[in-house]
């Protein structure tokens, strides 16, 4: 966070306020135009490295807008789940903060796809924002399919070892998308985690005594 700060002092007009309720629009738009005009939109949006190396430089931004599920219902309650998340984190932090948290996850995901070669869509840095919600607020309660009350931290939990069981199975590409998923996170609360890793490790070598 120390670099991030020096940032903010010395671009403090640099972010985009209600940065989730844009990006939220814009991907209600494209799903519009893909599916229900029924043109090949999403084609020339989602990450492409080879397609971003013939001049497509619009990918390097576009791919956030990519919607998360072709299907009416499911695309309904992912991007208002995920606007709620990143607006409680804006309101949390602030503008600046919020704005520097998105970029970072956006360059980490473009890296990998660099990297691997493998197309891209925003759908880890989404990811990246539930885990930064969920670790400010492990104990807020959502309506999993809005019925079932359940804690923010035991979908973290559930996420993270389906993340440990793609990571160890998959392969270069899929470890890279794993661990950008991490970029913001790491940015963020690099410390605290390993805090948090060493008190746990802790814990457990005394219960092991």
């Amino acid at each position: 966070m120390k670099y991030v700060n020096k940032f903010i002092r010395k671009f403090p007009k640099f972010y985009i306020e209600n940065l989730m309720l844009h990006i939220s629009l814009l991907t209600l738009v494209v799903y519009v135009v893909h599916y229900v005009f029924r043109t090949p939109l999403i084609g020339y949006l989602v990450l492409d490295r080879s397609a971003v190396l013939s001049g497509q430089i619009w990918r390097l931004i576009s791919f956030v807008l990519v919607p998360a599920d072709s299907r009416l219902l499911y695309f309904i309650i992912s991007i208002y789940f995920y606007y709620y998340l990143g607006n409680t984190l804006e309101h949390t932090w602030g503008s600046q903060l919020f704005t520097i948290y998105y970029i970072i996850c956006m360059l980490g995901s473009i890296l990998a796809s660099m990297l691997s070669g493998a197309v891209f869509t925003g759908v880890y840095i989404n990811l990246s924002i539930f885990l930064a919600f969920a670790y400010l607020y492990p104990n807020q309660e959502i309506l999993l399919f809005f019925i079932l009350p359940v804690k923010v931290k035991y979908l973290a939990y559930l996420d993270l070892a389906l993340m440990a069981v793609s990571f160890v199975m998959g392969g270069l590409a899929t470890k890279l998308m794993i661990i950008s998923s991490f970029s913001g996170l790491l940015v963020f609360f690099g410390k605290d985690l390993l805090l948090d890793v060493r008190l746990w490790l802790r814990r457990v070598k005394n219960k092991l005594k």
